[in-house]
């Protein structure tokens, strides 16, 4: 019998990219801060080349601006409009071009959309005040205003039966607008309830909204029929 020899073979097995987003800017995505992500490969061959970044909101495809084909995309200063569901693309040129994803949640003040800033009533009439907002993280304070002699009061607005002033806040699904996109998000509206209208309940009404991030306002007129509304204020931090 002939003697066994034995020999070795290199096997090199090419594969398309696995492909991943990694958000390498710090985990505290909070308004104001830069943004920045990596699309990272594992392949062999390992010289992948990358298309253009996409991003869907409410699984809607929302443009992003100033976006080009490359491994990292980065935002300077990102705010509540920079959130999504963020995709690159790579490929090696085997196999077909692969995807990976990535959740961004952005932490911003509190955002209202976009609604009527007055409403008409008459005397003695019950009216409600409607403020539409999103909060991500979660508000923790609501605070209703009214303005008295060109100063904003805080109203006293206890949710009890036969009081003046009564609050309710339920959640919803609102459509906000990126560019030229569309989508529903989920947020909240925040109702003031007003029993028997007087004059003296007339004039302007802001809801300031608070959350870890700071705060946002919206003013809404309550207008007597035939008359204008007063002019809006802002208010101090």
């Amino acid at each position: 019998m002939g003697t066994g020899k034995e020999k070795t073979v290199n096997v090199t097995v090419y594969y398309p990219p696995v492909v991943s987003v990694v958000l390498v800017s710090g985990d505290n995505v909070t308004e104001g801060n830069p943004l920045q992500l990596e699309c990272r490969t594992v392949s062999v061959p390992q010289n992948s080349t990358y298309s253009a970044w996409n991003r869907t909101i409410g699984g809607l495809p929302v443009p992003l601006v100033n976006n080009s084909p490359g491994k990292f995309l980065s935002i300077s200063q990102v705010t509540f409009r920079d959130q999504g569901v963020y995709q690159c693309e790579a490929s090696n040129g085997f196999g077909d071009v692969q995807r990976g994803q990535l959740e961004v949640k952005v932490r911003a003040r509190p955002q209202f959309f976009t609604q009527n800033n007055s409403q008409v009533a008459s005397i003695v009439e019950n009216v409600k005040l409607m403020f539409k907002f999103v909060s991500y993280p979660s508000y923790k304070n609501l605070i209703w205003f009214k303005l008295i002699n060109g100063t904003p009061e805080r109203l006293f607005t206890p949710d009890t039966i036969g009081s003046k002033y009564r609050r309710h806040v339920s959640t919803i699904k609102h459509e906000f607008a990126f560019d030229t996109s569309k989508v529903l998000l989920p947020g909240y509206v925040a109702e003031l309830e007003i029993s028997n209208v007087n004059r003296h309940d007339f004039g302007l009404y802001t809801l300031k909204v608070e959350n870890e991030v700071g705060f946002s306002n919206f003013n809404i007129s309550l207008i007597l029929k035939g008359e204008i509304k007063e002019k809006s204020f802002a208010m101090k931090h």
